[in-house]
């Protein structure tokens, strides 16, 4: 295990029980409840990989759109007038922005 590994098993082997020979495997629901936790799996797993995000029948058609929060960080899942399907980071500071972020269903179609 890399020291990386050893100072995570340091800090966080208490929240994970794994006896498989015993047939025990229990996880503590700090471990769901934890930001510390959160911001170590945001680090180490998130931005490291493809995150399922939705699937393209969310967004049938041209103009469709979603707007998702995904490893706390606010994405529009959209096909474009192309057909083609993006999720960029949604990094607008327009202030009508938080008015589609509170109510996206007021806002049906993105060009």
């Amino acid at each position: 295990m890399d020291a990386t590994g050893a100072s995570a098993e340091r800090l966080f082997g208490d929240l994970v029980v794994d006896e498989r020979e015993r047939g025990i495997f229990r996880i503590h629901r700090r471990s769901f409840s934890d930001p510390g936790i959160l911001v170590l799996e945001c680090e180490r797993i998130f931005e490291r990989c493809w995150i399922y995000t939705g699937h393209e029948s969310d967004v049938p058609e041209r103009g469709d759109f979603r707007s998702r929060s995904v490893a706390e960080r606010p994405v529009i899942l959209a096909r474009g007038s192309d057909g083609v399907i993006r999720v960029p980071l949604n990094t607008c500071t327009h202030p009508r922005l938080a008015r589609f972020r509170r109510n996206p269903a007021e806002y049906p179609r993105v060009a």
